[in-house]
């Protein structure tokens, strides 16, 4: 593989040989308990490509990239999980990987969202990723009722410094959260988003080219009824 900056690295692992697909989805679907306690699942889903993505995988190379095999990328995946098991709050950390459709998931639990600020910092601290210290993406105000999610990557002058052809991966790629409760939404503040019908979820879809330019974001303050 070309090298790229160092800070897309943890993207670019998670879809690599996939760079000549720009239609995926990074889907991060969080359930909160009324205690802070919850789950979070982390998917990526290329589905839409992947007729294309099986004939790519077959090649040794294109484009100058090497396309590792199924095993190079579980072995990508299980150092993942093992970092994640590491993590102190997060307990049944599991992986599914499915090369039929080309959907990669992760899950695991937490006991508080902190828990997953830690998962951040990890990840920043190891892909060399400019975040602010103290930034909280994840919290939770047991008092309030009222979840937030932050978002401070500012990866614009990265994407930039990235080969003008591997740009094109992220045309038509987007970023989908999705937050579950155990008790109804009463307000939000991202109005981009979208309420489930019991109220109890909220969806928000974001392009890749979006967020890069910082047109649009994934943050919102959620507060949930007492």
């Amino acid at each position: 593989m070309r090298k790229t900056n160092i800070s897309l690295r943890f993207l670019l692992l998670l879809i690599i040989p996939f760079l000549f697909s720009s239609c995926f989805e990074i889907i991060e679907d969080v359930t909160i308990n009324t205690n802070g306690s919850g789950k979070i699942a982390l998917t990526v889903n290329l589905s839409q490509s992947r007729t294309k993505l099986k004939t790519i995988m077959l090649m040794d190379s294109i484009n100058g990239y090497k396309i590792p095999s199924e095993t190079d990328i579980r072995k990508e995946f299980n150092h993942t999980v093992a970092i994640l098991k590491g993590v102190k709050g997060l307990s049944n950390v599991k992986q599914s990987l499915n090369f039929d459709n080309f959907i990669f998931k992760i899950t695991c639990d937490f006991n508080d969202l902190n828990d997953l600020n830690k998962v951040v910092e990890t990840f920043s601290e190891m892909n060399h990723m400019h975040v602010p210290k103290g930034v909280k993406h994840f919290s939770f105000n047991k008092n309030t009722s009222t979840f937030s999610r932050n978002y401070e990557y500012n990866i614009s002058k990265s994407y930039n410094s990235v080969n003008k052809k591997d740009r094109e991966a992220f045309e038509n790629a987007a970023y989908v959260t999705i937050y579950r409760f155990q008790k109804p939404i009463s307000a939000y503040k991202n109005k981009k988003a979208k309420l489930a019908k019991n109220n109890k979820a909220i969806m928000l879809k974001v392009s890749a080219q979006e967020l890069i330019n910082n047109t649009n974001t994934i943050k919102n303050k959620i507060t949930i009824q007492k």
